[in-house]
């Protein structure tokens, strides 16, 4: 059976689960709407849409069709997400994973609309996904159609794809057998797990400690981390690239050469779900992407290996590898920044805040310059002298770890909180306006990792802050740096040789 063949079946039967999510998950919706006070239908839906989404929702209205005509699976999170306060959290026991689901279907659809499952289906993909998707419709009570996705995730875990038959062997001779060993008493034909996999050396003689697993971000930066980290080869030899990093990089790549992505990514998940670990993948190959593509002549074959897989992901991103990587990028640490920070430019003017910062990052002290009298005098700079500074040093990303964090170290005095989240809003404006400008930020996941009052407040303000501002981002539903299947990869590359 060819491959197009096996895959044929696990088409047909993820379109199904897709026509009945969709199907019934839009029922709900529309009910929930409708139920609104104050508001049409039509006009919340519109609200959340953006793109081709948008300008479909608005035919579909123009010719009198009904509410249902306007939207689809892959709109399903953004409705969900800016009316969640109001209409939605009720429904889900304020329980935000439902979103992160939603999220998740919302671009498998995407992905499977465009022939990309029809061609080369991941069959661990399609039940993860339509397992969200009988999850989600549990959570709604709509019990018919979890049941019947239920039973396509059955039908799926029960398909199998017959080998075709071995070759005859051209050596008649028959493959020696391992010697026998001895445990407890008893004979064992199975090697040892040391004979099969040899784990890496740090491993073997116990300096893999817990700290060379709590990548920092800043210390990547600055480079006072493990040589592991630091070096842009040895971090991605011993980095598996999941599908959440991959989608993270090709959309930031997209966003620098012009060819649409994400202008602004929030990333939500919890304590060691992975988004520092994948922030440094990002930093590395736009700060380190021509050496990255072009190894040395005396480079390893692991080194040709990771070369040649940052070449597909600027392939995928619609980038010619030769041409290199357009960029500047900024990292911000929010545990590192505060409003008493002492450091200054060359030029003795003030780093203690985030946009002056970043603006000397990007271009040093004429980018400061460009919103100077805001920077020094701990005022936000509005949309236009944002937009003014990344005319200047786009294309650029910008990568700010932990902004809750930020919050906690900000007195409160002067309005300077005020000033902070006006800075937010301003920021993320300002870059979904721009060209060329790729800003990343990364959050708690809930309320129990924000920690203390003061971060719950700030969670709850950003995302307020977010909503209003309309960002044009896939708040969480981008985000998911590692699904169940690739887990022992992940584990294997970091302990073990090849």
């Amino acid at each position: 059976m060819t491959a197009a063949a096996a895959d044929k079946p696990i088409q047909e039967q993820v379109n199904r689960a897709l026509n009945i999510f969709r199907d019934s998950f839009r029922e709900f919706i529309v009910r929930r709407l409708r139920s609104a006070r104050g508001r049409k239908p039509d006009e919340i839906i519109l609200a959340s849409l953006r793109g081709q989404a948008y300008d479909n929702a608005l035919t579909a209205r123009a010719r009198g069709d009904d509410v249902r005509n306007m939207f689809d699976v892959g709109s399903f999170f953004f409705i969900v997400r800016d009316n969640w306060n109001d209409i939605f959290a009720s429904d889900f026991d304020r329980d935000r994973s439902a979103l992160n689901a939603l999220g998740q279907v919302g671009n498998f659809r995407n992905a499977a609309s465009h022939s990309q499952y029809g061609r080369d289906v991941r069959r661990e993909t399609a039940m993860s996904r339509i397992s969200d998707m009988a999850e989600i419709l549990g959570m709604i009570n709509a019990a018919d159609a979890q049941t019947a996705i239920q039973a396509i995730w059955k039908g799926l875990d029960e398909m199998r794809v017959s080998p075709a038959p071995a070759a005859a062997p051209t050596d008649p001779a028959p493959e020696p057998k391992p010697e026998p060993r001895a445990r407890n008493g008893k004979r064992s034909t199975l090697k040892a797990w040391r004979e099969v996999i040899q784990p890496r050396e740090d491993v073997i003689v116990g300096d893999a400690s817990p700290s060379r697993f709590a990548a920092s971000l800043s210390d990547v930066y600055s480079r006072r981390a493990d040589q592991d980290y630091v070096d842009p080869f040895a971090f991605f030899r011993r980095t598996y690239v999941t599908d959440g990093i991959k989608t993270l990089l090709v959309s930031a790549l997209k966003r620098l050469a012009g060819n649409g992505g994400e202008p602004v990514i929030q990333t939500k998940t919890v304590f060691g779900g992975g988004k520092t670990h994948s922030l440094i993948a990002l930093y590395h190959l736009v700060d380190s992407g021509d050496a990255l593509i072009n190894p040395r002549r005396d480079a390893d074959e692991e080194d040709k290996r990771v070369s040649q897989e940052i070449r597909e992901i600027m392939r995928e991103a619609g980038l010619n590898p030769d041409d290199g990587i357009p960029r500047n990028i900024a990292v911000i640490d929010c545990n590192e920044i505060t409003a008493t920070t002492t450091e200054k430019t060359p030029n003795n003017d003030p780093l203690n805040n985030l946009w002056g910062v970043i603006a000397y990052q990007l271009g040093g002290q004429d980018a400061y310059d460009l919103i100077g009298s805001a920077a020094r005098n701990w005022t936000a700079p509005g949309t236009a002298e944002l937009r003014r500074l990344f005319a200047e040093v786009a294309p650029c990303v910008i990568l700010i770890d932990e902004l809750v964090a930020h919050v906690r170290n900000i007195p409160n005095e002067d309005d300077k909180l005020d000033k902070f989240y006006s800075f937010v809003q301003y920021l993320t404006e300002a870059a979904r306006q721009s060209d060329g400008v790729s800003l990343v930020i990364t959050l708690p996941e809930n309320e129990t990792e924000a920690g203390t009052a003061t971060g719950r407040d700030a969670l709850e303000r950003i995302d307020r802050l977010s909503v209003s501002a309309n960002i044009s981002a896939r708040v969480e539903a981008v985000w998911h740096p590692l699904e169940a299947r690739e887990t022992f990869e992940v584990i294997r590359r970091r302990l073990f040789e090849d």
